[in-house]
């Protein structure tokens, strides 16, 4: 397969209603399954809130500031660490295994830099306004959840590098992306409100470089193609010798 470069005009396949439709969906499973896991928790501590009757569910959902919370001990989360990389990983492992995707290496690289770019602006810009304190009382950094953006944007890198090759590709990216989102809930990291965040957050990230990376870099890197030239031949005669000077200008 011959690699496409980042001035490509390639379509994808996948990018029809159909297939946002089927994003549209799974956003919306995604959002009523870590509700349900969430929910019943929620329900309890915000009946059993002594200043209920002056704080709306959204503020609390969202902020719960004025509820104190002892910090929970030192845990190990050392799966969440690793599990959040692992679409990116493996992009560059299968095509390592020579199983290629869309982009060169350098290509892919820099489509992933500027997602990662877009992803981690956002995310810490919003901790630091927000403020929001973790369900554990570890901190204030709780909203949105970055473990969850760093998955989803793998995941939806991982299907813009395959997705030609196979859908599989861009469900497993996904799986994985939902497994570490579960798993910030489980550990009790996050709220609900947190993941479903970071996935948007992380998915838009990577849909946003795929269409501004291009663009940047046909202004930085303008094609060859593109480049104006000029040919000229002059022939010569100089006594026993004839002949013609080639000149191009680029």
């Amino acid at each position: 397969m011959n690699p496409v470069p980042l001035y490509s005009k390639t379509t994808d396949p996948y990018n029809s209603v159909l297939f946002y439709s089927g994003k549209i969906a799974f956003f919306f499973l995604l959002g009523i399954l870590l509700l349900c896991q969430g929910g019943n928790a929620f329900s309890q501590q915000f009946q059993e809130h002594p200043f209920q009757s002056n704080l709306s569910a959204s503020q609390y959902f969202l902020y719960n500031k004025s509820r104190p919370v002892e910090p929970e001990p030192a845990r190990n989360y050392l799966a969440d660490d690793i599990l959040q990389y692992s679409p990116i990983i493996a992009v560059y492992a299968l095509n390592a295994m020579g199983i290629e995707g869309k982009h060169r290496f350098l290509e892919r690289t820099i489509y992933l830099a500027g997602s990662y770019v877009i992803m981690g602006a956002t995310v810490y810009g919003l901790k630091t306004v927000i403020d929001a304190p973790r369900p554990d009382g570890s901190d204030n950094n709780s909203f949105p959840s970055g473990h969850s953006a760093i998955a989803f944007m793998g995941a939806e890198f991982f299907r813009k590098e395959y997705s030609e090759k196979s859908a599989w590709y861009g469900v497993a990216g996904y799986t994985l992306a939902t497994t570490t989102a579960l798993l910030r809930l489980h550990h009790n990291r996050h709220k609900p409100i947190d993941v479903a965040a970071g996935a948007v957050i992380g998915v838009l990230s990577t849909q946003i470089a795929y269409k501004l990376v291009p663009v940047v870099c046909d202004k930085l890197f303008p094609s060859r193609n593109d480049k104006s030239y000029s040919l000229q031949i002059t022939p010569f005669m100089d006594g026993k010798k004839t002949g013609m000077v080639l000149q191009i200008r680029l």
